[in-house]
């Protein structure tokens, strides 16, 4: 069972998710000034209602799913609470084109997503060095692969490769788009074992599947399965 998020997480977590069941009972209450109300804003603003609840329980509960995967319940609760809040201010506008207009929705997703990154943060900091180390690396490659995906929609990149041999810009095109992919992989490949680091089961499943000295099982492993006739 993996350890529980810090306390500062956990409190700054427990913060976040009153901050957006404040802000869905207001909303819903704006949905109910017109006639008629606006249905689809109170179905998303109740899920969220749901989302906060079930993220305050988080950590003070002994509800076996929330103890044996602390961080994937932030993260569900942070994903539940993103999706609803964009769905009721699209809903309550005139789409998803209406968002950037609307400065509390806005501000709702930010907090969604700051969850999110306390459920992130609750994993890496299970072993920090290792699980930073990693990201960091991966997101450095991550960058470049976008700095080469970007410089390929600017003007003034494109109209300089239509100037050049076009047997020049195929090699070139193909190199990037190596290169590209190259560093999707790897930094890709960092960042999730940055998280794979904070499975702190995984070490002693491997110690309880190695055998000790002497052909004995350790202590909490298995039975070894009968022998067949």
């Amino acid at each position: 069972m993996p350890p529980p998020p810090p306390r500062a997480v956990l409190m700054l977590f427990s913060l976040l998710c009153v901050l957006v069941g404040v802000s869905a009972l207001f909303r819903t209450g704006q949905s109910f000034t017109t006639w008629p109300p606006e249905w689809f804003v109170v179905g998303f603003e109740v899920i969220v209602l749901i989302s906060s609840a079930m993220g305050l329980m988080i950590g003070r509960t002994r509800i076996r799913g929330f103890r044996e995967g602390p961080a994937l319940a932030m993260a569900c609760v942070a994903g539940a609470t993103l999706v609803s809040v964009a769905s009721s201010g699209a809903a309550s506008g005139t789409g998803f084109t209406s968002l950037a207009a609307d400065p509390f929705t806005l501000a709702r997703i930010a907090l969604a997503m700051a969850m999110g990154a306390l459920a992130a943060l609750s994993v890496l900091a299970r072993q920090p060095r290792r699980s930073l180390r990693a990201l960091v690396i991966g997101g450095v490659l991550c960058a470049g692969a976008l700095v080469i995906l970007v410089s390929a929609f600017i003007p003034g990149v494109r109209s300089a490769l239509g100037s050049l041999n076009p047997i020049l810009v195929t090699v070139g095109v193909v190199i990037a788009s190596m290169l590209f992919i190259t560093l999707v992989s790897v930094g890709g490949h960092c960042i999730i074992r940055a998280f794979e680091y904070g499975d702190e089961d995984a070490p002693q499943h491997a110690a309880a599947a190695t055998p000790a000295p002497g052909g004995k099982p350790n202590p909490g492993s298995p039975p070894p399965a009968p022998a067949k006739a």
